[in-house]
């Protein structure tokens, strides 16, 4: 397996290995946790770097996935009055 990089490598390697003694699935999981390593990486951060401009930063560089779409299904709701209530069959 890939090792994290960054300083904050052995805590996202406690964290990894807590998840998956929980039995969590850790696909997903172990790509956010190297794309967040190999972010604070790339800009040397450090513990004062994470602030939320850091991460807005780090968000807004990443590719928009269609994941992050709502995928609900898609439900026709009509709105009506009290009124309208009464011509309902």
């Amino acid at each position: 397996m890939k090792h994290f990089e960054s300083f904050l490598a052995p805590k996202l390697d406690d964290f990894f290995a807590y998840r998956k003694d929980l039995g969590y699935s850790l696909k997903t999981l172990k790509a956010q946790l190297f794309a967040l390593d190999r972010y604070l990486k790339q800009t040397n951060a450090d513990w004062d770097s994470l602030q939320p401009a850091f991460f807005l930063q780090m968000r807004s560089g990443l590719p928009n996935e269609s994941r992050t779409v709502n995928r609900g299904s898609h439900h026709n709701t009509q709105v009506f009055s009290v009124s309208d209530s009464a011509r309902l069959p």
